[in-house]
């Protein structure tokens, strides 16, 4: 293991790492350097803004993200600086190494460091799976170099690889970017969105509402059914425009939203349709929802609330019509 070497800090100084391309074809980072948050730009543009509202207080507010999990105690990837963005994971934490390995059409991020875990108490067969044979902990996660030549550009987070499938035509589906960018483009109406494209011919989404939200725009109230509220005009055009905007954003049949279907009934906590996190877990969705998902592929009258996309030059202009909820 590399021991982290520091520099003393100051502004515009960026971490560096060293990167290397391994025969077997997996790429090991190491962190070198320690980064300062506080990049140039901000402090002029926080100067400049002194000077002009001398009456107001300014402060930086150190903004930063990364990449971790329990196992890693919790955090192996920092990014702070004036390179943070959404989804930007940065470099390896001081100590830790980072192995990229190619799955599938993705990169698996793996670690090795002291803050990583020795293993699954009184489970050792749980802890053979959970790390390879050179010592790193196998996180299920894909990550992409910002940049493949320089090692100090970073990472970007590319989904889970455990949650990615193909259609039926072998095509990979990368579901993570594909659930981020629903929820974001139906937000506030969308909470999460469970991709039901495994092993069919084109992608299909259930999407969990956000009753709350729903009920506003509905001007509807808490005590309300949530099948009325979801079966209300003012919901059921937005959820339609929705998916009549995520069809004309795919780029091709892995990231084109062909079908969808709103869920009435919440994800169960009993049915293991949540983690112990809090977030959605899509394998028992799928597993605790299968009819319901024949049923959307089956189409109409099978899924009377079936949500198709709007395809016609004419419709696209005007992409209101009916709504989708379970019967």
């Amino acid at each position: 293991m590399t021991a982290p070497r520091y520099r003393p800090a100051r502004i515009g100084a960026c971490r560096s790492a060293s990167m290397e391309h391994r025969g077997d074809g997996a790429i090991v980072l190491r962190s070198l350097v320690q980064l300062d948050p506080y990049p140039a730009s901000l402090v002029e543009c926080l100067d400049h803004w002194s000077r002009v509202a001398p009456d107001r207080t300014f402060a930086a507010k150190r903004v930063g993200g990364g990449l971790g999990m329990t196992e890693t105690a919790p955090s192996s990837m920092f990014a702070v600086g004036a390179a943070v963005r959404s989804g930007y994971v940065g470099l390896p934490c001081p100590g830790v190494e980072v192995k990229l390995v190619a799955a599938a059409d993705k990169l698996e991020v793996r670690f090795r460091g002291p803050n990583v875990m020795s293993g699954h108490w009184r489970a050792p067969e749980q802890t053979a799976e959970a790390f390879d044979e050179e010592g790193y902990y196998c996180t299920g996660d894909a990550v992409r170099p910002v940049d493949g030549g320089d090692p100090n550009a970073g990472l970007m987070f590319d989904g889970r690889i455990v949650e990615d499938s193909k259609l039926s035509t072998g095509t990979f589906i990368s579901v993570g970017p594909l659930r981020a960018r629903v929820t974001l483009d139906g937000a506030p109406l969308v909470q999460d969105v469970v991709v039901t494209a495994p092993n069919r011919e084109d992608v299909g989404i259930l999407i969990f509402p956000r009753v709350d939200e729903c009920c506003r725009l509905a001007g509807a109230g808490p005590a309300d059914p949530v099948i009325d509220v979801v079966h209300s005009a003012p919901v059921r055009a937005s959820f339609q425009a929705l998916v009549d905007r995520q069809w004309r954003a795919g780029t091709g049949s892995a990231n084109r939203v062909a079908r969808a279907h709103v869920l009435v009934e919440p994800a169960s906590i009993d049915r293991g349709e949540i983690t112990e996190k809090g977030s959605i877990n899509q394998r028992a969705v799928l597993t605790q929802r299968a009819a319901l998902i024949d049923s959307i592929y089956l189409g109409p009258p099978s899924d009377p609330w079936i949500l198709l996309p709007q395809r016609t030059p004419a419709t696209l202009a005007a992409p209101r019509t009916r709504a989708i909820s379970e019967p």
